[in-house]
């Protein structure tokens, strides 16, 4: 059992703030991870927009309490994003697994140029669909997408291996009791027919869209969830160091 597992499942995620506020000065947002209803970890996001108008958003994810006995992996992310006005354009992303029986580590370069994408573990150049998402941009596109006003959302993500497509839908609006508040958000649900898997998000228009709840539930009955514990828009000096 480890801790990537659990992760990867997230990586399919301040009322009055102004439109596009939080990806312009940053923000910070940490999650309880739990499977089953048992507590395993926290995973810790942070988004430092730079003045050149690259945004670096980083992660990290690692156990607690009773996992962290058994499981030491720490789970390292980042990824380099262009904010355009038609979108997000990740560059790169650098995934970094350390502290358990192995250290593993992994590169994605994004070449739209020439629409092709150079993934470091495989070792494959692979062609680059023109609505290709990393692990981590995706979150911030999904943000996006609904600030917009749209209802879907259809989108690639260059995972460690692969390129898969994923559509995200409308379901319902609701009011969420959250760590820090009861929160108006919109539930986005993304299901695989082929393995019967599927994704959630609660995404508070509060927050600009930021998932502040997503949930994974398996074919075999197992249940991800990561719930938003802490969240504050960073300081505008400490977002552009």
């Amino acid at each position: 059992m480890k801790l990537r597992f659990y992760y990867y499942v997230f990586l399919y995620l301040a009322p009055g703030l102004t439109s596009a506020a939080l990806l312009q000065q940053g923000f910070q947002a940490d999650y309880s991870l739990s499977r089953n209803d048992f507590k395993i970890g926290v995973a810790e996001y942070r988004l430092y927009p730079q003045p050149t108008g690259i945004l670096i958003y980083e992660s990290t994810a690692k156990t607690e309490g009773l996992a962290a006995l058994f499981i030491h992996d720490r789970i390292l992310e980042r990824s380099y994003i262009t904010l355009l006005q038609t979108g997000l354009r990740p560059q790169k992303y650098v995934y970094l697994q350390k502290g358990g029986k192995e250290t593993s580590s992994y590169q994605l370069k994004f070449n739209w140029s020439q629409h092709k994408l150079l993934n470091t573990h495989t070792h494959k150049t692979l062609k680059l669909p023109a609505d290709t998402q990393d692990m981590l941009s995706f979150q911030l596109q999904l943000m996006k997408t609904l600030q917009a006003g749209k209802k879907e959302m259809s989108f690639h993500l260059a995972e460690k291996d692969k390129i898969s497509a994923y559509h995200l839908k409308f379901k319902k609006e609701m009011t969420l009791k959250t760590a820090i508040g009861d929160l108006k958000v919109v539930l986005m649900e993304d299901h695989h027919p082929k393995d019967n898997d599927v994704f959630r998000f609660w995404c508070a228009p509060g927050l600009e869209y930021l998932p502040v709840k997503i949930e994974h539930l398996k074919e075999n009955g197992d249940r991800i969830m990561f719930k938003l514990r802490y969240f504050s828009s960073l300081p505008k000096r400490v977002a552009e160091q």
